[in-house]
């Protein structure tokens, strides 16, 4: 075929426009290398600094920092918790004074200002010991953090620090995503309850929330957000907010309003593998429209380059990149095709060079060739041409609240309707771990497992009864698994069982892994009975082998629902609160508040992941008629107590700060069984005990609301173990002599 000149040049032109429009990612598949994997395998979260150095947040092994300008053998250099909070980072960004900030797992946020560390706790900093996800305003430059118990917002201007949860507006306090439009509008992708919004131009009080499809869509595309289960966000240029979620991608072009989506090609094996099977009348898309589908329906993250390229992540299925306009994968990527070291990318970042970094959970960080060398495509290029930049100063620690602010707070809490209402979820604690002794489980606890196929279970207490088993779609004669991974393990994450006096891995297993991931269920269904009062119901779940093929895709829903009587009610029992788990290497307990007597349910559904499981079930009265043995030894304790210490009066020289934080105290210790109540406790309790450390309580007072927080101290951890050692050496010499006396019965 000829071609005229004009044609030519015109050809020319358009290949022109391409080259420097679009990523060389489209021209040719690439070859990617891993890059430090073996020092850093499961890498979650990457960011450049305004010097163009990168840095790679990794799970177990710290954060890593690499300087393209250093020489070959300085370029790499590693800070642990020796440094700042915890060897676990989950969320990395840069502020414009040019500081590092470090989510951690559960020592809240650790900063970096070029010369020093300091780590924020939840007294000193953000609300939640965990911390999701961080990001900066555009607008004004602040600080957002997402927790495990709110968001917190740290000003620059202020140098100072506030917290937004539930109390405030939002749909639930755990978020695994922030994004900020140009405008300063933040988005806020909640685990489970959708994107919670906030405009600038309100200094972000009011909240509207887009909460997804209670179902999934039975579409591959359609309007609205697919889910509630929104795991990133990414705020274009165009103005345009994407979604990346457990069923597709969404997005918005109208700060909002109105959604649309675009699924995976597995979206119709779901529709196949629901318990009920495909509604009648359904049929699958046509393999022309499976075609333009994405590489898969769970999105994991999402990011946009500097040509206007959308980026995707995927859990299984590698990576995309997404044309803008027509919202259809131009490219894919993954292990087989171009070499990518693993197929679960957990974050992208873009660089200045046409091919962005991955952040792969197995596969340690991927690039191709030297995009590393390149800064990113926000770095400052003065900044990056200083050889070294003035340090700036660190922020100062979040103040307690004022008088006026207990106040305020005790005023909303005494404003509660008395009357409880069923049920409500109440919080996660993600520094507790393995150390559950005393602090859950006093009325009952059962350790799943923990001599297979038997639980060990403790309580004296038989108004609390506690039961599981695998739910309804499954094969005939299929039941619930009873396994023990470790029978001896010395993971600060395995419980303790103070039966055996040692820590053991063992958990409950809905055999999941037995049906195909798309298939819904089996689940675990757990019976909880609880006597009258109100009670606080707490799961422990710990993804003991998440570093290890498919059990890195566990991802659960956890319904509370009731009352009912029976199994078979409680599927069409009404759904009271729910709450999600993902990424629980470091385990989690997650809770509820009840109001008895009642029986009620909670289903821990398998979510397209590889199968559920649930290591203990453990129940506290928090509001009711004392029992005679609630002060006794817990079972297999023997003669020795772990309480509490009891409260001292306040004494008469009690500041006003001080006497209101107490009664904001005992205020929530009375907080009903409702979703107002719930909302209230968890955050006006971290609040209280900041006010009452500040005013140099009584040390009593201080380790008693730790425990019911629960907030832990080096001391706090020393006790534990301490006492855990005496009363297993107390139960060796019970066993040698035969001796056993009884639980106390005039314990007040």
């Amino acid at each position: 075929m000829r071609i005229t000149h004009r044609e030519s040049v015109s050809l020319l032109c358009t290949l022109l426009l391409l080259t420097l429009t679009a990523p060389a990612a489209t021209a040719a598949p690439p070859r990617w290398e891993t890059v430090n994997k073996e020092a850093a395998p499961f890498v979650t979260c990457l960011a450049h600094d305004p010097q163009g150095r990168l840095w790679v947040g990794t799970e177990d092994n710290g954060v890593f920092r690499y300087d393209p300008s250093a020489d070959e053998a300085g370029q790499w250099t590693r800070f642990t918790a020796k440094d700042f909070g915890d060897d676990n980072a989950y969320a990395v960004a840069c502020d414009k004074l040019g500081r590092v900030w470090v989510g951690t797992l559960n020592h809240g946020v650790s900063v970096y200002n070029g010369e020093a560390w300091k780590n924020y706790d939840v007294v000193e900093g953000p609300i939640g010991e965990r911390v999701f996800a961080i990001t900066t305003c555009p607008t004004d430059g602040d600080v957002w953090m997402a927790t495990s118990a709110g968001l917190t917002r740290y000003s620059l201007k202020e140098d100072s620090w506030h917290d937004t949860t539930r109390a405030d507006g939002l749909p639930e306090d755990q978020a695994n995503a922030l994004a900020f439009d140009a405008q300063g509008n933040l988005y806020v992708g909640t685990q489970c309850h959708g994107v919670a919004m906030a405009k600038a131009a309100d200094d972000y009080k009011t909240w509207t929330v887009e909460a997804g499809h209670a179902q999934l869509p039975l579409t591959p595309t359609g309007t609205g957000l697919p889910t509630g289960l929104i795991n990133g966000l990414a705020a274009a240029r165009d103005g345009t907010v994407y979604a990346a979620t457990n069923a597709g991608l969404a997005w918005t072009k109208d700060k909002g309003k109105t959604w649309s989506y675009l699924r995976g090609r597995d979206y119709a094996a779901k529709v196949k593998g629901r318990s009920g099977g495909a509604p009648a009348g359904w049929q699958e898309a046509p393999q022309p429209v499976m075609n333009k589908l994405l590489p898969e329906d769970y999105v994991t993250c999402v990011a946009e380059d500097d040509a206007g390229q959308i980026w995707l992540g995927f859990r299984q299925q590698g990576y995309a990149e997404l044309d803008p306009k027509t919202r259809k994968p131009v490219y894919e990527g993954n292990s087989k095709a171009d070499g990518l070291p693993d197929d679960y990318v957990f974050a992208i970042l873009p660089t200045a060079d046409s091919w962005p970094l991955m952040a792969t959970y197995g596969g340690g960080l991927a690039r191709v060739k030297e995009a590393m060398k390149s800064p990113g495509a926000k770095a400052n290029a003065a900044s990056a041409a200083k050889t070294k930049a003035e340090a700036a100063p660190l922020p100062s620690p979040a103040k307690p609240p004022t008088l006026a602010e207990l106040q305020a707070m005790l005023k909303r809490v005494q404003g509660l309707a008395k009357t409880n209402t069923v049920g409500a979820y109440l919080s996660e604690d993600w520094t507790t771990q393995g150390d559950w002794v005393g602090r859950y489980g006093r009325q009952a606890a059962t350790l799943c497992a923990m001599c297979a196929p038997l639980d060990h279970e403790y309580g004296w207490d038989a108004d609390f009864l506690i039961g599981g088993r695998m739910g309804p779609h499954h094969t005939p004669k299929d039941s619930l698994r009873n396994w023990v991974h470790s029978v001896q393990t010395d993971n600060p994450r395995s419980l303790y069982t103070p039966a055996a006096g040692l820590r053991r891995q063992s958990e409950w297993d809905d055999h999941g892994e037995a049906y195909p991931q798309t298939h819904e269920g089996p689940d675990i269904w757990v019976s909880l009975v609880v006597p009258k009062g109100v009670h606080r119901i707490a799961f422990y779940l710990m993804n003991k082998d998440g570093h290890e093929g498919a059990n890195r895709y566990r991802d659960y829903l956890l319904e509370l629902r009731g009352p009912a009587a029976t199994y078979a009610a409680a599927q069409h029992a009404p759904e009271l609160a729910r709450c999600r788990v993902r990424d629980f290497w470091g385990g989690v307990y997650k809770s509820w508040l009840v109001a008895g007597p009642a029986r009620y349910f909670v289903r821990i559904e398998k979510n397209s992941s590889l199968n559920t499981i649930l290591s203990a079930v453990m129940m506290d009265r928090v509001v009711g008629t004392p029992q005679p043995w609630d002060a006794s030894w817990l079972p297999f304790m023997e003669r020795v107590y772990y309480e509490p210490p009891a409260v001292p009066p306040l004494p008469a020289s009690a500041s006003p700060e001080l006497t209101a934080a107490r009664e904001l105290w005992e205020a929530l210790r009375q907080a009903p069984a409702s979703a107002r109540g719930a909302t209230l406790i968890p955050a006006y309790r971290r609040l209280a005990y900041r006010a009452a450390l500040a005013q140099d309580a009584d040390p009593a007072l201080l380790a008693n609301w730790r425990w019911a927080q629960p907030l832990w101290t080096a001391q706090d951890r020393k006790e534990w173990q301490e006492t855990m050692a005496k009363a297993w050496k107390e139960r060796l010499e019970i066993d040698r002599t035969g001796y056993l006396i009884p639980p106390r019965t005039n314990a007040p």
